[in-house]
């Protein structure tokens, strides 16, 4: 009996909890970034057919050649606005950025691997041999490129997407800030997780306790040997009664 039970609340509990979605949208791009411009370039995605607000954004970025701590990249859709790159390497008694050349990343809030500012850190702090992969957390860095170091507030990171319709225009801008490289946004792209808006769920919660309930007194009136129904002169039930 325990089993059936806790079989029938899950079954109650699915709404509640919710089925997140995610829906995955890439540019290709190939575009060369001038070297020392802030003008820098602008790529467009285009994203539709997505029912509901956004519960969770992640950023995929592939770049290649020039110098990984001379670039500024920030997303922006609707009132979102993140910053994924903001002259990563740069500290206050380093006013250059790593020379490191390339990366291709996936930007995630929750990443294990912490604040790419500071990347080379979890590889014991050496050049890196190749382009930097893996999955790191946004810059966040709203400081200006000419500027920004480690220790400026990170305050820009995909949260800011939350609760926002994705659809729409997600534009990224990439510049390079300093010279002696050119680099390439070969592709870039989003995931989008979305979930039910709580009132939704708890409308489909209510409605599945309510016909649960229904159910399980049908099933009890049934069962029951000292409930019997009365009848009527002709024979048909109108009424139930407990019988003393």
């Amino acid at each position: 009996m325990k089993a059936r039970a806790t079989s029938i609340y899950g079954l109650l509990l699915a709404p509640i909890l919710g089925t997140a979605t995610a829906s995955e949208f890439v540019r290709e791009v190939g575009q060369l970034i001038p070297d020392n411009d802030p003008a820098g370039i602008v790529s467009v995605l285009d994203v539709s057919g997505n029912d509901l607000d956004l519960s969770k954004v992640t950023v995929s970025l592939e770049l290649t050649g020039g110098f990984n701590g001379d670039l500024y990249a920030e997303l922006r859709h609707d009132s979102g606005f993140s910053v994924l790159l903001n002259r990563v390497g740069r500290t206050e008694g380093q006013s250059f950025g790593y020379l490191d050349s390339g990366l291709s990343v996936v930007f995630d809030d929750d990443a294990p691997n912490g604040d790419i500012h500071l990347y080379r850190e979890v590889f014991g702090g050496a050049p890196l041999t190749e382009p930097l992969t893996g999955i790191w957390q946004p810059d966040g860095r709203t400081a200006p490129p000419s500027t920004a170091v480690a220790s400026d507030p990170r305050t820009a990171s995909l949260a800011n997407f939350v609760g926002i319709n994705p659809n729409g225009t997600w534009t990224l801008t990439i510049a390079d800030y300093d010279g002696g490289g050119e680099a390439t946004l070969v592709r870039w792209g989003i995931r989008i997780t979305q979930v039910p808006e709580p009132q939704t769920l708890a409308l489909a919660a209510v409605g599945g306790l309510s016909l649960w309930i229904l159910l399980a007194r049908r099933r009890r009136l049934r069962r029951d040997p000292a409930i019997q129904p009365r009848r009527n002169a002709n024979g048909s039930p109108y009424e139930l009664t407990h019988l003393e």
